[in-house]
């Protein structure tokens, strides 16, 4: 927006005219003096320029860096929110989920923002959210079919819970997932479910939970079989990415 020979008015120094503008700088030359200003947010409360139209603009602007301004306040609060959690963190060894997920709730995962953990089913808070109390922020969700009970069952794909979610403080059943580190596997890239675990622990008839936990030397087992699956794929650098995350977090080395 060009506003070099716009008239405008301060609060304090009357009358001037913009002289110059650079980048997010306005020089102002009053009666007695020259002085410079942020654009456009010295147009909140001390100038305004003799232009409704433009002044309409700057207002716009200044509505639009409010709200920039805002979202990156929260996002340096969760950043912090999240490394002290990090560091903070109890970190339990057998921290890892299992979800049981249709296909084709699986086939919309990439888009998923969160995964509900069912109801209570019996007992005084019968028919209310679980509360995933054991699901932290270093867990990762492993996806399989509750479709294919049998010897197909296999792994889709993979999630990290997001990094500021704590189970015990989950009112409503749903668990946050990951904004960056989530990955569904392609038909010719899913793993063997029954490679990993014993059936004895992990019976054909799963029940009428949608979950089960298990421990993280396993969960770092298999985020490595799928890094090896996805070698030369489009995948390969995101799940390297999550390889090294889901380490981190857990402390693990890699």
């Amino acid at each position: 927006m060009q506003l070099v020979g716009k008239k405008v008015k301060h609060k304090k120094y009357g009358s001037g005219v913009i002289t110059d503008q650079i980048d997010n700088k306005v020089q102002i030359r009053f009666k007695e003096s020259q002085k410079l200003f942020l654009y456009p947010e010295a147009f909140r409360q001390q100038l305004r320029i003799d232009n409704n139209f433009l002044q309409n603009k700057i207002d716009q602007l200044n509505e639009e860096k409010s709200l920039e301004d805002i979202m990156k306040k929260q996002n340096e609060e969760r950043e912090n929110k999240s490394r002290n959690l990090a560091c903070k963190l109890k970190i339990s060894s057998n921290s890892q989920v299992i979800f049981n997920i249709s296909e084709k709730l699986i086939s919309e995962a990439g888009e998923l923002k969160s995964i509900n953990v069912g109801c209570y089913l019996s007992g005084e808070m019968k028919g209310k959210p679980r509360i995933p109390a054991n699901i932290k922020p270093n867990s990762a969700i492993l996806f399989s079919d509750f479709e294919n009970m049998g010897e197909e069952r296999s792994v889709l794909g993979i999630a990290m819970v997001d990094e500021c979610f704590l189970g015990t403080e989950c009112k409503d059943g749903e668990v946050q997932l990951h904004k960056q580190h989530r990955l569904i596997l392609k038909n010719e890239n899913r793993l063997p479910f029954w490679k990993y675990f014993d059936r004895e622990s992990f019976p054909l008839k799963w029940g009428r939970v949608p979950f089960k936990h298990f421990q993280n030397d396993l969960m770092q087992e298999i985020i490595l079989d799928i890094c090896n699956t996805l070698v030369g794929t489009n995948q390969e650098e995101s799940i390297k990415e999550f390889y090294h995350y889901f380490c981190y977090i857990n402390r693990l080395s890699e």
